[in-house]
């Protein structure tokens, strides 16, 4: 479980988030292209995504468990 953890600047490619729970994460110019398990992350809605590093997929992925919250905003740059 993680609470409250700034990422910015982080390059977390091959970062294994099997089961993990965020709450108030903020993923900033963050580098998550490569993490495992991402499908299976619960909180993606309580993050902050900014200048994000992801493929595709995981933009996919990433917004369908954000669901279709008004606070909620994914700006990428995909790689």
């Amino acid at each position: 479980e993680l609470r409250k953890v700034d990422f910015t600047d982080a390059d977390l490619a091959g970062a294994d988030f099997d089961d993990v729970t965020l709450d108030g994460v903020y993923f900033c110019r963050s580098n998550l292209v490569g993490v495992k398990n991402i499908e299976t992350v619960k909180g993606f809605g309580n993050c902050v995504f900014v200048d994000v590093l992801v493929t595709g997929e995981q933009k996919r992925v990433i917004e369908e468990m954000i669901g279709k919250s008004l606070g909620n905003r994914f700006i990428v740059k995909k790689g």
